[in-house]
């Protein structure tokens, strides 16, 4: 049995409909007031007539200040938005580094007698809103973001026959498939639905009856983060997910659950002999993000320390890496690769147009590079017969 390691990025999901970095910087920098309110809850919903008239209060002062910040950094960039770096600009500048520009949109929203009387709770809010805006607009073709039924479209078959045919050859083989995603979206967990997968992929969250949410009238089961991995092809969501979420108690962080759609994330609660327990701090799911920033969290030791180890181990015993859609810019990603990868594993990089950054990590590698997409791979592609 050879162990394969996959590595996946934003380019795997494009085929399917999802934005290309430069589509989903548009998409954000185009908003508008009137596009989408944010509840008294917190939550961002789009708008269907262009009007808002429910975003109240400290959220109304918060959402103008955002598409303030956002027009001005797109205006200073012009073509070169970059969520994640805007992200980092959001999360990480001192209150003494910010530009007097930059100053004079935050302080409107910042008085002592008003919503926000200082940088730190007001700073809160635009990454709360801005996250949120992050996952809206990260969708496929048709605005789906969760994949519930059983059923693979015919249009997803057709899109990914390459990549489905390389995935049933390896299992059938007998071979342990380790898919790495940098991705948030939940399409790859869709592809689970396909006779190639054979619902036989397991991703670390098991079924705990210690965590739900009843905000429709009945208890809805949610998965808890067990890292307990039973089949031979395993996920893991190196930088989060659109439907995983931190529980805290006891003012740190417990557990990680996933949920389905429609899960009122205010409302998750753990079960508990003394009384159940809410957590109220959960407005959003809990992905990375951030050129920097995210470096920050790799070591987090619930969920995202764990997901590095799976990567540095998987890929110390890997007989045979592959890397689709992935643009080769994340230098801790790279860094593991560099040194836990072991020296003559063959590295296979699917890129139908490759930048720069891929061309140098090819020239770097050794790699064999494919320019093609997850539809048209072929198995002779990974010297394959």
């Amino acid at each position: 049995m050879r162990n394969i390691s996959f590595l996946l990025g934003a380019g795997f999901s494009v085929n399917q409909g999802y934005p290309v970095a430069y589509k989903l910087a548009q998409a954000i920098t185009s908003l508008k007031y009137g596009d989408f309110i944010v509840s008294a809850a917190g939550n961002v919903a789009p708008t269907p007539d262009g009007r808002d008239i429910w975003t109240l209060g400290s959220y109304k002062l918060a959402k103008e200040c955002l598409l303030e910040l956002i027009k001005l950094y797109d205006k200073r960039y012009p073509g070169n938005f970059n969520y994640e770096e805007f992200y980092d600009f959001l999360t990480l500048t001192e209150e003494t580094k910010f530009s007097d520009d930059e100053l004079a949109i935050l302080r409107k929203c910042i008085n002592e007698d008003g919503w926000y009387k200082d940088l730190l709770n007001l700073r809160s809010d635009l990454i709360k809103i801005f996250t949120q805006i992050v996952s809206w607009k990260i969708s496929d073709g048709g605005e789906d973001k969760f994949y519930s039924s059983n059923v693979v479209s015919d249009f997803s078959r057709q899109k990914y026959v390459g990549f489905l045919t390389l995935v049933r050859h390896f299992k059938d083989e007998g071979n342990l498939l380790n898919f790495h995603t940098l991705n948030h979206d939940l399409f790859l967990e869709s592809l689970r639905y396909t006779e190639e997968f054979g619902g036989e992929m397991s991703d670390g969250f098991t079924d705990d009856t210690q965590y739900y949410e009843d905000s429709d009238g009945y208890d809805k089961k949610l998965l808890k983060f067990t890292n307990e991995y039973p089949s031979n092809i395993r996920l893991f969501k190196l930088h989060g997910s659109f439907n995983i979420i931190p529980f805290h108690g006891d003012g740190h962080v417990t557990d990680y659950v996933k949920f389905p759609w429609r899960t009122d994330l205010t409302n998750i609660k753990k079960r508990d002999k003394q009384g159940d327990i809410l957590d109220f701090t959960n407005y959003h799911s809990d992905f990375l993000s951030g050129t920097i920033f995210k470096k920050s969290r790799y070591a987090e030791p619930k969920y995202f320390g764990v997901m590095l180890s799976h990567l540095e181990r998987n890929l110390s015993e890997s007989d045979k890496l592959i890397i689709i859609g992935y643009g080769c810019l994340d230098s801790g990603i790279n860094r593991i690769i560099d040194e836990k990868l072991k020296t003559g594993v063959p590295i296979y990089v699917v890129d139908p147009g490759p930048s720069p950054a891929v061309l140098d990590f090819v020239a770097q590698k050794g790699a064999k590079l494919i320019e093609k997409t997850p539809e048209n791979i072929t198995l002779e592609d990974f010297d394959e017969n």
